[in-house]
């Protein structure tokens, strides 16, 4: 399993989310303010990033077996 943290797409700073708020879904990022530049987060920010995170892990796993 991979340990992966969301970073604001404005400026890149790790993204922290409103203290107490439960994430169970992408839904629940929605309109999440980045504490760092104030740059509003929006769903397809977190699918994005999510994606791009699973297409690397994908090519590297790939990658291992045809070495």
């Amino acid at each position: 399993m991979s340990k992966f943290s969301f970073k604001c797409p404005g400026w890149g700073h790790d993204l922290v989310v409103r203290s107490g708020v439960e994430i169970k879904d992408t839904d629940d990022l929605e309109g999440t303010i980045c504490t760092n530049c104030n740059r509003t987060i929006h769903k397809d920010d977190i699918v994005k990033q999510a994606r791009d995170h699973a297409e690397k892990l994908v090519r590297e796993m790939i990658g291992k077996h045809f070495k």
